[in-house]
């Protein structure tokens, strides 16, 4: 006669082989990210889901390349979510860009733009930062063909705080 634990371990040993389906992990979601990736999408987009376990946040960011464009979108979810949205035009030698950050209490949480020129022997731009609050204007000047003897100059406004700036320096790269 056969006692009740030799019948539980027989019953052990009778298996189908696969694991007991267990509920999605934020964890998992990394793995849906790549089989996303791999179902046909040019290298040019991008689409990933990272997660935190530390404080429960998730971002879903989607990442687009085009030859003169960039654009980036993503959301984070946690305690105050928000929407992040970057882009970038280039035509030529003139580049232009922004970024923003919007959340779901209704405000733009930061928002920055840009423009700059790229010449064979300068570059410049302006930067309006910190939600308007401060414009900067750099210029580089290179001396040289090969850029590696330059003169930088960098004049920025912070309107809160009525300051000004002025740097001034050089850039002589021997190796």
């Amino acid at each position: 006669m056969e006692d009740s634990t030799s019948r539980s371990k027989k019953k052990r040993k009778i298996s189908t082989g696969q694991e007991p389906k267990r509920p999605k992990r934020f964890s998992d979601f990394d793995k849906i990210s790549k089989a996303l990736l791999t179902a046909g999408y040019s290298s040019a987009r991008r689409i990933t889901i990272s997660t935190r376990s530390s404080d429960g946040m998730m971002k879903i960011q989607y990442l687009g390349f085009q030859k003169h464009a960039a654009l980036a979108i993503s959301v984070v979810l946690n305690r105050l979510p928000s929407v992040n949205l970057s882009a970038t035009v280039d035509i030529l030698s003139i580049a232009i860009g922004m970024k923003a950050t919007y959340t779901t209490s209704g405000q733009f949480a930061a928002y920055d733009a840009g423009i700059s020129v790229t010449k064979p022997n300068c570059d410049a731009s302006i930067i309006l930062a910190d939600k308007g609050d401060i414009i900067r204007a750099l210029y580089v000047h290179y001396f040289d063909q090969v850029r590696k003897i330059a003169a930088v100059a960098e004049i920025s406004r912070r309107f809160s705080k009525k300051e000004n700036n002025l740097t001034v320096g050089r850039f002589m790269d021997y190796g």
